[in-house]
């Protein structure tokens, strides 16, 4: 499998010696008719989740892997982020 797992729950990327991973959310599987959460509301609870266990999380949706240099800006910033204790 391409999954790791963290607490149960399964992630698409994960960088362990920067402690740091990226959660690619469907519109379908992770949309408010599915979770019972808003999507801020969805992704603050994976962010809180992981964070617990010392990742830093980025949340890309489906649809923001479609402007390139958009993505690229936002994995270059997070990349570049220092983690943010608890």
């Amino acid at each position: 499998s391409n999954f790791f797992s963290v607490g149960r729950i399964q992630i698409s990327l994960m960088s362990i010696p920067r402690r740091k991973l990226i959660e690619i959310f469907g519109t379908h599987w992770h949309s408010p008719e599915k979770t019972g959460l808003s999507r801020k509301e969805h992704e603050l609870e994976r962010i809180m989740h992981f964070k617990k266990f010392s990742f830093d999380t980025l949340i890309l949706w489906e649809n923001e892997l479609k402007d390139e240099d958009k993505l690229v800006e936002k994995l270059q910033e997070f990349h570049n982020k220092q983690f943010e204790h608890i």
